[in-house]
């Protein structure tokens, strides 16, 4: 019986864990669940930026391409190309181009550093404004018109660089910007 009471206490030292195969495991463990945890929240931070980078070239292309309607319009009319968009015409001071608000088709001279070039999410309609009634969104857009080329008798513009600029700062605090450049002839 003795011999039994010897082999039962060797058998049961051998069934346990001791501490450090517990903390070593619960080590491994901890890490192959932080491990994806980690990688799924660095995928929806990198969707969130790439949906503001998509949302903010709509944005800028949408006033590129309001700029180009304008222009086609004047052409048609047999106006000079820049008709309507004087207030964007970096050559007349204070030289801060405009906002565009391509929903009503207002413009407006931009104040300093167009902080009032801030656009408005309108929930109703899924689109982007200057309307006050609409609460505030990251995106500020700005419209410049550079006049290239004039017409020596008449003093038309021939040739308009337009540069329109949408910049946020994305959800890890980085100024972003989208800028657009197009030259526009009166042809």
């Amino acid at each position: 019986m003795i011999f039994n009471n010897k082999k039962n206490k060797k058998n049961k030292k051998k069934k346990g864990f001791s501490l450090v195969e517990a903390l070593i495991s619960i080590t491994i463990l901890m890490i192959s669940v932080a491990a994806p945890l980690k990688l799924a929240g660095d995928g929806i931070n990198s969707t969130s930026i790439a949906e503001q980078q998509i949302v903010a070239f709509y944005l800028t292309q949408d006033a590129m391409e309001y700029v180009k309607n304008i222009k086609t319009n004047n052409r048609l009319s047999h106006e000079d190309i820049t008709t309507g968009l004087d207030k964007c015409n970096i050559d007349i001071p204070p030289n801060r181009g405009c906002r565009i608000d391509t929903v009503s088709g207002s413009i407006a001279m931009c104040s300093v550093g167009c902080v009032n070039g801030v656009l408005r999410f309108d929930e109703n309609t899924g689109m982007y404004n200057y309307n006050n009634g609409n609460p505030h969104s990251i995106f500020t857009r700005q419209v410049k018109i550079f006049p290239k080329r004039t017409d020596p008798v008449t003093s038309a513009v021939l040739e308009m660089q337009v540069e329109v600029s949408t910049k946020w700062t994305s959800i890890n605090n980085q100024p972003q910007e989208y800028k657009l450049k197009a030259n526009l002839l009166d042809w």
